[in-house]
Order: structure tokens, then sequence, then C-alpha cells
């Protein structure tokens, strides 16, 4: 196994908004075997209707700004 993806984010709405479940100590030991770490975002919760989301342009615009930001200062991800 090379790649685990664990759930990172979930979907706690449907404006964009989720939790952050990343945790570095999680990922430590896959990391240090060389596997990669890919993060998921899951969606569900029976209060977010994943159609809604994504068809505002504003609540998907917020979305991937919110998880860009997150991903950018995760720079421990990037540790071996």
């Amino acid at each position: 196994m090379n790649v685990i993806s664990p759930t990172w984010f979930s979907l706690t709405d449907n404006n964009g908004s989720y939790k952050s479940l990343a945790s570095k100590d999680y990922v430590a030991r896959p990391m240090q075997r060389g596997s990669q770490v890919w993060a998921l975002i899951d969606n569900f919760s029976a209060d977010v209707q994943t159609e809604t989301l994504l068809a505002s342009t504003s609540t998907r615009r917020k979305l991937i700004d919110s998880l860009i930001a997150d991903a950018e200062n995760m720079t421990w991800m990037a540790e071996p």
C-alpha cells in the first residue's frame, strides 16, 4: 500500500462549511514508510445536500477557498 486517504474534512452544512479531522499523529507512520496521504472530504451528514451546496457558485468558492487554505496550512504533511 502506497497511498492512504483518511477522512480529513467532513461537510457540516449546505453553505460550504466543514470540520477538520486532520491529524499529524494519524499519518506519521504511513509517511515514515513512504506512503502518500490524500485528504478526503465526506458528505455523510443528513443535513448536507451535495447538490444544493455545489449548485451555488458562492458556496463552491467558499468550500474550495477554505480547503485550499487548510491544505496550505498543513505544511507538516510534507514532512516524512
